[in-house]
């Protein structure tokens, strides 16, 4: 079960006040055209559950596949962490950001800590550095 709001789309504002919000956000990220942006809720379980391995963006041109990124910021602190495909884990601290090539294989997890809920915004991106 996940919660989602959708901020932007296919390139597309979804959401203007989330999104004037974010603003100086993605200017740190360096972000020149987006592709999706969305805040997840996903609600705490009595076990932890991995989530399936996934790309956030699949239809990226080859041309543009390496500057395509995707940013993970965690908005609470909770044992749920986002784990890729070569072992790492990131741990869901709040304010903690990871930003990874969109190419890369990722999967999320609930969590089963004091928190209700582990929240993080999603952003998929194109930017001209590497």
């Amino acid at each position: 079960l996940q919660f989602t709001h959708t901020i932007c789309a296919n390139g597309e504002i979804t959401s203007p006040d989330y999104f004037d919000l974010l603003k100086l956000y993605f200017n740190t990220l360096q972000v020149d055209q987006f592709v999706n942006c969305k805040v997840n809720l996903i609600p705490k379980t009595k076990t932890l559950i991995e989530h399936g391995w996934h790309i956030d963006v699949t239809e990226i041109p080859e041309d543009q596949k390496k500057y395509s990124k995707t940013s993970v910021l965690y908005l609470n602190s909770t044992n749920g962490y986002t784990i890729f495909k070569s072992g790492i884990k990131v741990p869901s601290k709040a304010n903690r950001l990871v930003m990874f090539p969109n190419h890369y294989e990722h999967a999320s997890t609930t969590n089963t800590c004091d928190a209700l809920y582990r929240l993080s915004l999603i952003t998929n991106f194109l930017t001209k550095t590497k």
